[in-house]
């Protein structure tokens, strides 16, 4: 096995083998070495040049002592496995040289040494999991003394790496470090994006610290919820709805509510005269949106087929559910995959309250946020609410969650 003649540092917490202390090997042929820190963090390094850079880790065997890596813009697997004593590493890969390294103590390589005391880096803004809303936004960090450089590497959902530089601002010797991300700086994405911080001191020593954020472009509004009355015979009907952003936009104009004449066929007709086969309102949002915790991750292709099965699971009908599909479809699409949660009545009626005279035997209320992905990501499932029976004088709304530029979870 021939590695890169380069160092590297690989951070994150990986279940290693267990080490009592930092361990050092070293190819007695090639000089190269391979440090094992606690924490863990495991570094590559040649005698010629160091810099750091992060490998993949493929999978990793506890019990037989095997971690399985590749390195970037590689597809050959490397296998680091460990003998029971700790004295050596074999690593090998198909149609590679096979490299042994053997262990060293430390105290004699001055080369690499693990970063103890005050040799730390923290990140102490944003938080961890926090969700981020404005287009640019700067991690503020401190670092023990003696640091000499801080290199920043950003990873999007897939974990693929979207950017990895040494932060330019930084001063040797500084306490402080500050790193800018943003959609148009190419190094933070929309959706979940990870962020790994690795210090290197002035005696080699090496600490790092990774922190998982979620970017998010916000402006939204509960957008085109529709309202269908059925009544069981031909009747006038008062209806009003509340949200909390106030009735932005409507067809026919709300004022203070709409009066129609409604029919067991699902028409309206309004005292111009006019007729309309349902109540059109939205509303703006008052609050960010949270990420979604519970949902389904959906790819672009099944999007269609899975809108079918959960608007009638919740009640709608063919025709209502074609509506609904007609207009949020192509606004779901536009994307690899998609995230998506149904509000439960109860969100429902608390943001938007609505009040029908008279009162319908049925009430379907279907509201649905989502969130465009790249790559996607583990949700919890939601377990939808079960639709009432449609009996007597129905009415059915159906609307979404709609955001200026796309919301990605």
């Amino acid at each position: 096995m021939t590695l890169p003649r380069f160092a590297l540092v690989l951070c994150g917490l990986l279940a290693l083998p267990s080490f009592a202390d930092d361990e050092m090997y070293r190819d007695p042929a090639s000089k190269e070495t391979l440090f094992i820190a606690g924490g863990p963090n495991v570094s590559y390094a040649s005698l010629k040049r160091k810099s750091l850079r992060p490998l993949n880790i493929v999978s990793h065997d506890d019990k037989a002592g095997v971690i399985r890596v590749k390195f970037d813009r590689s597809d050959t697997v490397w296998a680091l496995t460990f003998d029971a004593d700790h004295t050596r590493i074999v690593c090998e890969a198909p149609g590679e040289p096979r490299q042994v390294f053997e262990r060293v103590a430390i105290e004699r390589d001055p080369l690499v040494q693990t970063a103890t005391g005050e040799q730390t880096i923290a990140v102490t803004s944003p938080r961890e999991e926090q969700s981020i809303y404005e287009p640019a936004t700067d991690f503020v960090g401190t670092v023990g003394p003696d640091a000499v450089s801080i290199e920043a590497t950003s990873f999007d959902a897939s974990g693929a790496i979207q950017a990895k530089s040494r932060i330019k601002s930084f001063k040797p010797g500084a306490r402080t470090f500050k790193y800018r991300v943003a959609k148009s700086l190419a190094n933070m994405s929309l959706g979940s994006n990870r962020f790994r911080f690795v210090a290197e001191f002035k005696n080699g020593a090496v600490a790092s610290t990774e922190l998982r954020v979620s970017f998010h472009e916000y402006e939204g509004e509960m957008a085109k919820p529709v309202i269908y009355l059925y009544p069981t015979s031909p009747q006038q009907v008062r209806v009003t709805v509340a949200p909390r952003g106030g009735v932005t936009v409507s067809e026919p104009p709300y004022r203070d509510g709409w009066t129609v004449k409604a029919t067991p066929e699902g028409t309206m007709l309004t005292a111009d005269g006019r007729t309309h086969p349902y109540l059109f309102w939205e509303s703006g949002l008052t609050e960010r949106p949270a990420p979604l915790r519970e949902g389904e991750v959906v790819p672009r292709s099944e999007v269609g087929a899975f809108l079918t099965e959960r608007l009638r699971a919740l009640g709608l009908s063919t025709a209502e559910t074609e509506d609904f599909t007609a207009y949020w479809l192509p606004l779901m699409t536009t994307s690899p995959f998609v995230a998506v949660r149904f509000a439960t009545r109860a969100e429902i009626d608390q943001a938007a309250p609505l009040d029908i005279t008279p009162r319908p035997d049925t009430v379907i209320r279907v509201l649905m946020d989502f969130r465009a992905l790249d790559a996607p990501v583990k949700l919890p499932p939601q377990k939808l609410e079960a639709a009432p029976a449609r009996k007597g004088f129905v009415a059915v709304e159906w609307g979404g969650l709609k955001y200026r530029e796309r919301a990605r979870q």
